[in-house]
């Protein structure tokens, strides 16, 4: 009898703990809701700035990082007035001119500084070259290295014969120059010669004005030379001078 009660106990006790088992979770109404997904709002976010890359790299018409909303119409535009200020030749041709007077007038004071100032014009003008043709100022490379280098000469010299002759020798390869670039409007040189001068070509010159002012003999022999005519204005003939070059 007690085996029988005991083994009743035992089984009793066995279904309840299978019963626990199997028995489902019991969640309470009260429970907190499932999180969402998670998100976030990017419009708010500032755009990525875009890496400076080398310009091999560069997608075509990019703009180098830092460089806004450039105007290139513009930069062209301010790069071929540069190339063309008519301010720029006719700065050398005032400082030529002043170099020609003076030493018609045998004025030796001041011929060194004025010389300086036409090296320093000519330095200006051949710095950029004339709009359409970059390559200019290489093609004239030995007239423009003997300009300058008679000019230093002559500010140099020590006598106004000197000053002559360094000038016969860099009047020649300027008034050339001139002859292809074409004189600004407001000018009307004429060029000279004298075949009596110890210089190239017998002596050439530019000056203002028909009546010889001879650089060469100064007050001794004022009006010796001989007109070849005015120069052409900018433009006149000067593709025919820059290709006779």
């Amino acid at each position: 009898m007690h085996r029988f009660l005991l083994a009743s106990a035992l089984l009793l006790a066995g279904c309840a703990v299978s019963n626990l088992a199997v028995a489902p979770a019991h969640h309470p109404a009260s429970a907190t809701a499932p999180t969402p997904p998670f998100s976030t709002d990017l419009s708010a976010l500032p755009p990525a700035s875009q890496p400076d890359l080398p310009a091999p790299l560069r997608p075509d018409n990019e703009p180098p990082t830092g460089v806004i909303g450039r105007d290139h119409g513009q930069g062209d535009h301010e790069q071929s007035s540069r190339s063309t200020a008519p301010g720029d030749l006719s700065n050398v041709l005032d400082a030529y001119l002043a170099l020609q007077e003076a030493l018609a007038s045998d004025q030796f004071d001041g011929l060194a500084a004025q010389a300086q100032a036409f090296d320093d014009a000519v330095v200006v003008l051949i710095a950029a070259p004339p709009e359409g043709d970059p390559h200019f100022w290489h093609s004239q490379m030995a007239d423009t290295d003997a300009v300058r280098i008679h000019t230093h000469a002559l500010a140099e010299a020590p006598d106004l014969a000197t000053a002559r002759r360094a000038f016969g020798e860099l009047s020649l390869p300027f008034v050339e120059l001139v002859q292809v670039l074409g004189v600004p409007a407001r000018y009307r040189l004429v060029r000279f010669t004298c075949g009596m001068a110890d210089a190239p070509e017998g002596g050439v010159w530019l000056q203002r004005g028909d009546d010889a002012q001879n650089p060469f003999f100064g007050i001794a022999m004022p009006t010796c030379g001989t007109s070849e005519g005015a120069l052409p204005a900018s433009g006149e003939h000067m593709q025919e001078g820059h290709d006779g070059h």
